[in-house]
């Protein structure tokens, strides 16, 4: 993917009909050597893949949910310390707190979460108890920092640093979920399509046609996720991981293994 088509936004998912139409997809039935009768169905399980790239990556976008997270807490903490135009922003925040947001919080708290009113923000006789609330469903708690030293070789007073229920991954950066989910996607596509499995592993220099079909969907939907050749490849390893999984149920438990 160029620089510049890097650089366009992703195409909005009332487009997909438009973008992946049917010239589109019988280009792509062709690459991928598709049996004509195969196309239309073909067609519908790559415009559904898209979709639920889409779906998976309003859920996943972990950006846009640590925000959200990091500026409520903060207007939390203003309002907790007396000012009346935080508490009013928080106010009007609580109820517009993003589905995706809501979801991840209840994930960490492994329980449905009820977040305060906007009355009972306001309400001077409720407030505090509200804004509990509200720290112990945006946060595990506090953690305590180490004063900076001085030059006199004494330390400052310590302070405690709020422990957000933000997402993280092993490395620091949350993966690419719903690009992910998309590749595994238009692999089912791919081998219903055609009656052949996609291939295990890629590189950049044997692009074959389930290479080029998932490089041109991300094209067509401007998706900039990173590498498609690792995207493929992690695909096998999470292929492999569940394999063994089903391989251990099926000796444990007696259940047939399903390969894909």
């Amino acid at each position: 993917m160029s620089s510049a088509e890097a650089g366009r936004p992703l195409i909005a998912a009332k487009e997909i009909d438009r973008i992946f139409n049917a010239g589109v997809i019988a280009e792509m039935a062709i690459d991928i050597k598709a049996p004509p009768d195969a196309v239309t169905r073909f067609g519908d399980n790559v415009r559904s893949a898209v979709r639920a790239y889409f779906a998976e990556r309003a859920r996943t976008n972990w950006k846009a949910i640590a925000k959200q997270i990091g500026d409520l807490y903060r207007l939390t903490d203003r309002a907790d310390r007396g000012s009346e135009t935080a508490a009013a922003r928080l106010a009007g925040r609580t109820g517009s707190v993003d589905q995706a947001t809501r979801n991840w919080l209840e994930r960490c708290a492994r329980r449905k979460l009820s977040f305060p009113s906007s009355d009972e923000i306001m309400d001077h006789r409720t407030r505090k108890q509200a804004i509990g609330r509200l720290r112990s469903i945006l946060s595990y708690g506090q953690e305590q920092v180490k004063g900076r030293r001085r030059p006199s070789g004494k330390r400052s007073r310590p302070s405690f640093k709020p422990w957000l229920r933000l997402p993280h991954s092993s490395r620091g950066r949350p993966r690419d979920l719903a690009a992910r989910e998309l590749v595994q996607h238009l692999a089912l596509a791919y081998a219903e399509a055609t009656g052949r499995r996609p291939p295990h592993r890629v590189n950049s220099r044997s692009q074959g046609p389930f290479f080029r079909l998932v490089r041109r969907c991300f094209k067509e939907a401007r998706i900039t996720a990173g590498s498609v050749v690792e995207l493929i490849n992690e695909r096998e390893i999470q292929r492999k991981k569940l394999e063994r999984l089903h391989h251990w149920r099926s000796k444990r438990y007696g259940i047939s293994k399903n390969r894909f």
